[in-house]
């Protein structure tokens, strides 16, 4: 018998397993975090995040957006903590092999990449005087890819004050391969 609870979540045929990783931050929940795909009777497991940790509950979600007849699937999480950020990766499922690969949908520093990472605003976005679809990483809207998103940053220069924390907001727009 296990002493583990093993939380699945998803849809009919895409889902995800978030393990405890006894060997990692156990006084985090440290974990690891798994994509299974099932297709005609078998079920395809890639591993997507290895090494996952929050004090914060319910860290960990997932939501899917249909781009170009492809599925894309957002795993978001929350670290918690004085000064909580959201992290979201992106994964799409190879047709030919049947296992989720990451889909770089980011400009990073050193190219496009599948993850991105923001400050989260303590409030509604009103409360800061700003749009109210500017909540951190709103990146799927109703199963599409927004056509802008909003990330925020820790900066001493900030003009958004959170709490006593100072935050720059940055505006990525979607140019239907990565936003930028």
């Amino acid at each position: 018998s296990s002493n583990y609870f093993t939380p699945l979540f998803g849809e009919t045929h895409i889902r995800i397993a978030i393990l405890p990783d006894p060997c990692f931050q156990t006084e985090y929940s440290g974990s690891n975090v798994f994509i299974l795909y099932r297709k005609a009777g078998r079920v395809f497991v890639t591993e997507a995040i290895d090494g996952f940790f929050t004090r914060a509950d319910n860290a960990i979600n997932i939501d899917f957006a249909n781009l170009n007849n492809e599925v894309i699937i957002e795993i978001s999480t929350g670290s918690g903590g004085l000064h909580p950020t959201l992290t979201n990766h992106y994964f799409t499922i190879n047709p030919h092999t049947n296992r989720a690969v990451p889909k770089n949908i980011f400009l990073g520093d050193n190219g496009p990449t599948n993850e991105i990472t923001s400050a989260l605003l303590m409030g509604d976005p009103e409360d800061y005087e700003l749009p109210a679809e500017a909540f951190a990483l709103n990146v799927i809207v109703s199963k599409s890819l927004a056509r802008e998103i909003s990330i925020y940053a820790e900066d001493d220069e900030g003009k958004i004050d959170d709490n006593s924390c100072k935050l720059t907001r940055t505006i990525l727009k979607w140019d239907g391969q990565v936003y930028r």
